[in-house]
């Protein structure tokens, strides 16, 4: 009997031992199912979902920089006509009389008489391969004259910029006045 009970005892805590090692397994198993498993999913979808960022924000740095690139050829064309435009509004070399038959026509089509016109010699380059052109005008006019004189040497084919102005009075005629018009245009 002795034996039996022995065995019984021995029998019972293997069990026990057997039936711990199944709730231990058990436990890892629903473990592994209901809380890592969901996890493992989860950061699969994740992992895939940055793949498909990453995708996206690669399209988007192309995007931006073909806007960059698109506005930049916009700025480029534009500069590329205000030089064009720049050069053809300079004077070549030869160019004088038809500038000064210019300053004529303005003149007698805004009513401004011209006392005298005093070209001087190019000086100092503007950019390189751009002198300055100084020219003296001595004009006799009225105001509305002279803007509209103004006027006309805006829409001139060439540059005609005005650098500086005195207005004197003359005694024999309040309306009329003395004009002194420095100007200069660019020879390139």
């Amino acid at each position: 009997m002795r034996k039996f009970v022995t065995y019984l005892h021995s029998t019972i805590k293997l069990h026990w031992m057997l039936l711990a090692i199944f709730i231990y397994s058990a436990a890892l198993v629903a473990g592994n199912l209901l809380i890592i498993q969901p996890q493992v999913r989860e950061y699969a979808a994740l992992k895939k979902q940055r793949g498909s960022l990453d995708e996206i924000y690669l399209k988007i740095r192309t995007t931006d920089v073909q806007n960059v690139l698109a506005l930049l050829q916009k700025d480029l064309a534009a500069s590329t006509a205000l030089a064009t435009e720049f050069k053809q509004r300079c004077l070549k070399a030869g160019d004088l009389p038809r500038l000064l038959n210019e300053l004529n026509r303005a003149a007698l089509s805004s009513g401004v008489k011209i006392q005298s016109i005093d070209p001087q010699p190019a000086r100092e380059n503007i950019l390189p391969g751009y002198t300055r052109l100084p020219l003296n005008l001595r004009l006799i006019s009225t105001y509305p004259q002279l803007l509209s004189f103004l006027e006309l040497l805006e829409q001139s084919d060439a540059w005609l910029l005005v650098e500086k102005c005195e207005i004197s009075a003359q005694s024999a005629d309040p309306l009329q006045h003395l004009i002194n018009l420095q100007l200069f245009s660019i020879q390139g």
